[in-house]
């Protein structure tokens, strides 16, 4: 089976202080490399960045990372908020600039070896549930308990794929990272499993809620005992 090399958001996107191009077309929305049964997804809304490296095949889990970014005239300023890899959690809440490319469906991101890597986009990140949610509350017991820091657990949504990561601010430890496709239609919301780390029996399963969204609130349900929260930011 042919395996990618691991790929963080820096490299990815290309971290540099060189010269910039010229404005190019956003990178909003969802995009994916794929080599052999290895795929690279990215998904960028609601001004947050969430790249993940897996193989849905044999369920192996090999990167996460994410953070804020902004965009202007073609380039990205990026800040890491959460990553898997322990050299690119001590570089959180440091701002990185970032090179990138596109040309019709195609993505194309420049490393900081001059190498390059295309990815073709899968949505334009629109949809009533696009954007970068928090988890605020949670049921237990029947009862909403609200979340509490240091704990923070995070999901971001494209039109079709969603990415969920839960870490420690203070101590930047990654806790736990899951993600797929949805869908959202007629106040159901679905997640099909594609990866999911520590917890790969779990790839490949379905699971489905009842799901409505009143301004930046959205919250899921199955029953008393299954409830969230969560709030958009």
């Amino acid at each position: 089976m042919k395996r990618i090399a691991i790929i963080s958001i820096a490299l990815l996107l290309g971290v540099t202080t060189g010269s910039f191009t010229k404005f190019q077309p956003s990178i909003t929305g969802a995009w994916i490399n794929k080599e052999g049964d290895d795929e690279r997804t990215l998904v960028c809304c609601g001004g947050y960045v969430f790249m993940v490296e897996y193989n849905p095949v044999n369920t192996a889990f090999n990167y996460a990372g994410g953070g804020r970014y902004t965009e202007k005239e073609g380039v990205i300023i990026f800040e890491y908020e959460f990553s898997k890899k322990k050299d690119e959690q001590e570089n959180i809440g440091i701002p990185a600039t970032m090179k990138f490319s596109i040309t019709g469906n195609k993505l194309t991101v420049f490393g900081t070896d001059s190498s390059k890597n295309l990815l073709t986009r899968i949505d334009d990140g629109s949809g009533e549930l696009a954007g970068i949610w928090q988890l605020k509350s949670r049921s237990n017991n029947g009862k909403m308990e609200e979340t509490k820091e240091p704990l923070k657990t995070l999901k971001i949504l494209s039109g079709t794929l969603f990415q969920c990561v839960t870490f420690n601010t203070v101590t930047n430890e990654f806790l736990g990272c899951y993600g797929g496709r949805y869908t959202y239609k007629d106040g159901k919301y679905t997640e099909r499993i594609q990866f999911y780390w520590k917890k790969s029996d779990k790839v490949g399963t379905a699971v489905s809620f009842d799901a409505s969204v009143d301004g930046d609130k959205w919250t899921i349900k199955q029953s008393v005992t299954i409830k969230e929260e969560w709030i958009k930011g």
